[in-house]
């Protein structure tokens, strides 16, 4: 796919890439340790990335609520304040 992509691409960029699709080329094929810790740095990262979403999204909803109760009891008629 990056040689495809390389193919493609123009100018600046795309002399990037086809040096980079030269340099994948010649490596050669990892072997299998370095394939399982790859893998266990890719799942790593997206781990932290996901709890750093969750965490966001749950500031989020608490910054939204509070919002959303103060607008009900200012819309509602004869509500105490």
């Amino acid at each position: 796919m990056q040689t495809w992509l390389a193919n493609r691409s123009t100018g600046l960029l795309g002399d990037r890439a086809r040096e980079n699709a030269k340099a994948l080329a010649a490596l050669p094929p990892m072997e299998w340790r370095a394939r399982v810790e790859h893998v266990q740095v890719m799942c790593a990262a997206n781990t932290i990335a996901m709890v750093l979403l969750v965490g966001i999204v749950i500031l989020q909803v608490r910054l939204f609520r509070p919002q959303s109760d103060t607008s009900q009891r200012e819309e509602a008629p004869g509500a105490p304040t």
